[in-house]
């Protein structure tokens, strides 16, 4: 069925005025003026509404069209596309770019596209050089569970998302919009590169008909290999060997109760070399990267102020605890890229035992975005006092990075994305958010014993009282926030301990449901208060005992 785009547009207009007699604005768009429409298609009209608060779907038969209308409420379209440009996703903004008007009003329609078209033409901002690491680190980790996955039902699951998110890694590497994946993703990458295109459906393809796994590994092995500096940087050894960086990771398996071996087993950390190290984390997940072992793996990671420190003086000490008594069976990856290593496991230490028993707790068995904003502040606390100890001047700059990473609420060369846009929907959160924050800490004590308690920090009324203020302003600006990253020498990623905290922080907040722009707005909060040049950082987070 051959339909030109003047007799859809005619049909439109009597749609139009019959459903939607008072709208003013609306557009054409989607494969109707892409050159992709069938007999099969619907037909995508986007309207300006001022009936709706949130975009709304619903779909019309009329005159032998299917049209999906998505109804985008005025008062937030500003916003959405705020999001889609910071998401780099693209998908209103291609939407309006190439959209074809139907209805306009002194030309408000007009200025949006021709604005949409500019920014969606330049691209989506490049992204920093970590989170590149991070979603390569997400692609490596993904070819090995596709590679050691024994179920033919969960390999087609795991190829599907590896071949997605290789697409969405290509993409933020070349600067392209992802459009939130599927097909209009897969569309942009033939836009990029078309025979990259052919040749991943060939092989994803060739899988499907086949179950041979080895073709569509070594050639993603092998177009993993153009991004340079983001290679995987680690092998494995069966005995401890000099480390070139200033952390270390022993990986234990063969373990039936992980929880229960890090809590009695591992006494080492704090009784031996805890006076030697500055931080561990202790998690479990299944083996990664060229391991061949398919059980569970519980990680002890150790992180030194220096790679002098831990082969002087930490590896003979657990050379002759680990290797020469055989106690357990241990693998030693060296150079291990951290961000390959965190995903969607547990982890084995108070921190997160604080986080799941809280889940459970009651209260938060109601939990909605409030309580978990809660939750994330205490969580920030937490990382202040234990895992910072206290150090105010150390804890600014980590949240410098934190807020670096993930802020995204920020002036982009005076467009149109406002920072006070996100500080605003928290602007009735005050009194939830208050009596929340005062059942803190009658909830703790209920969850833990006595040692696991000390390692809680009770509320601080001092630093609530100071948060408040942020919670109802529209007056914090990007521009107060000047985010200092510390970084290895000679490297563009921060400290290596750094990533581990930020992984495990995202993973925390993730868990209390938190979504990125809203940790965002939290760090912010964060770095708000602690750059509050009338108060020192250490009494802005200061906690009682």
């Amino acid at each position: 069925m051959n339909i030109l785009i003047n007799d859809v547009k005619i049909k439109i207009i009597y749609f139009l005025n019959y459903y939607f007699p008072d709208v003013f604005v609306a557009c054409l768009t989607g494969s109707i003026v892409d050159q992709n429409f069938n007999e099969e298609s619907d037909v995508d009209l986007w309207v300006i509404s001022y009936e709706r608060d949130y975009v709304f779907h619903e779909t019309f038969i009329y005159e032998g069209l299917k049209i999906q209308v998505t109804q985008i409420p005025f008062t937030k379209i500003e916003e959405i596309l705020w999001n889609d440009y910071f998401s780099r996703t693209g998908t209103y903004l291609g939407a309006f770019a190439k959209s074809e008007i139907i209805n306009d009003s002194n030309d408000y329609l007009l200025n949006l596209i021709t604005r949409c078209r500019t920014i969606y033409a330049d691209g989506p901002r490049a992204m920093p050089v970590l989170e590149l690491h991070q979603k390569k680190a997400l692609v490596i980790n993904l070819i090995s569970d596709f590679k050691g996955s024994k179920s033919s039902q969960e390999s087609f699951v795991t190829i599907s998302e590896l071949f997605s998110q290789f697409i969405m890694f290509y993409l933020h590497y070349n600067r392209g919009w992802t459009h939130g994946g599927g097909r209009h993703m897969t569309r942009n990458l033939r836009k990029h590169n078309a025979q990259l295109y052919e040749d991943l459906f060939s092989l994803y393809e060739c899988y499907y008909k086949s179950q041979d796994k080895e073709p569509f590994i070594e050639f993603l092995n092998s177009k993993l290999q153009d991004f340079e500096g983001l290679d995987k940087g680690y092998t494995v050894s069966e005995g401890l060997v000099e480390v070139k960086q200033s952390y270390m990771v022993i990986q234990f398996y063969g373990l039936t109760d992980h929880y229960s071996f890090a809590k009695n087993k591992l006494p080492f950390v704090s009784d031996l070399i805890g006076d030697k190290i500055e931080d561990h984390l202790v998690f479990r997940t299944r083996a990664i990267g060229d391991s061949q072992i398919n059980e569970d793996s519980l990680y002890l990671i150790l992180f030194g102020s220096s790679a002098a420190l831990l082969n002087e003086q930490i590896i003979p000490t657990l050379n002759d605890l680990i290797i020469k008594n055989r106690r357990v069976q241990a693998n030693f990856p060296v150079n291990l890229d951290l961000s390959l290593i965190f995903s969607q496991q547990q982890i084995i230490r108070p921190l997160t035992a604080w986080i799941y028993a809280l889940k459970k707790s009651p209260a938060f068995e109601d939990l909605t975005e409030t309580k978990a904003f809660v939750a994330g502040f205490e969580l920030f606390k937490l990382l202040h006092a234990v895992t910072f100890k206290g150090d105010g001047e150390a804890f600014g700059k980590f949240i410098a990075y934190v807020h670096a990473l993930w802020f995204t609420a920020a002036f982009d060369h005076g467009r149109f994305f406002r920072t006070d846009q996100l500080i605003l929907e928290k602007a009735n959160m005050k009194s939830v958010f208050a009596n929340q924050y005062a059942q803190q800490q009658n909830t703790l004590r209920t969850l833990f014993d006595e040692v696991e308690f000390r390692m809680i920090p009770g509320p601080s009324q001092h630093a609530f009282a100071d948060l408040i203020p942020l919670l109802n302003t529209n007056q914090l600006q990007s521009s107060k926030i000047h985010p200092v990253l510390d970084t290895e020498k000679g490297s563009l990623l921060p400290k290596p301990i750094w990533i581990a905290y930020q992984n495990v922080l995202k993973i925390a907040l993730a868990s209390f449901y938190i979504p990125d722009n809203k940790m965002s707005y939290l760090s912010y909060a964060i770095m708000a208060i602690i750059q509050d040049k009338n108060q020192a950082p250490h009494e802005n987070l200061a906690f009682s005992n």
